[in-house]
């Protein structure tokens, strides 16, 4: 009940990510991190967020620095944008976290830390010129270089590779 000159104060909610988890693909360039106040919305609050290296490496896998999201009284969504790099290695999916910290005249709700996934775009060799002949010399290296191709394609590739050797 309110009494005299009171006025409803309304619930200032709680502020936390929209997924525990997010994923992207290497080409698409940017990733978009939903951060939603639910419960209530009235006046401004903020929070911070920090973003944390896993196996993804901030200014080479990805762009973005730590920050500040600011929310005016009645806004219940407010978005991080992390730049995407898209180089031409072939690696296995990387990851980083995104936390939020430091509420200010807000409270976090359950979800406060998100992984995201990028989505490697590129290809491993997946062929080797068949006619290639090499000659052994006394130190293999046309050899060893031969090898490393192969171990190459093995690795990150998934098709089937025969090799024919013969002496002659």
């Amino acid at each position: 009940m309110i009494e005299g000159n009171e006025e409803y104060q309304g619930d200032i909610g709680l502020l936390q990510l929209s997924s525990d988890s997010f994923s992207v693909d290497e080409d698409e360039g940017t990733v978009t991190i939903t951060v939603i106040r639910s419960e209530g919305s009235y006046g401004d609050v903020s929070v911070d967020y920090s973003i944390v290296d896993e196996t993804a490496v901030s200014g080479e896998d990805y762009l973005i620095t730590d920050g500040t999201l600011y929310f005016s009284d009645g806004e219940i969504a407010q978005a991080i944008q992390i730049d995407i790099v898209d180089d031409n290695t072939v690696e296995t999916s990387e990851s980083f976290s995104v936390v939020l910290l430091n509420p200010v005249s807000a409270f976090l709700g359950d979800v406060t830390e998100a992984t995201v996934s990028i989505e490697d775009n590129d290809k491993a060799p997946t062929e080797l010129d068949t006619d290639t002949e090499v000659e052994e010399s006394s130190g293999g290296g046309s050899t060893n270089a031969l090898l490393f191709l192969i171990l190459l394609c093995l690795c990150f590739s998934q098709k089937k590779i025969n090799l024919i050797f013969s002496k002659q």
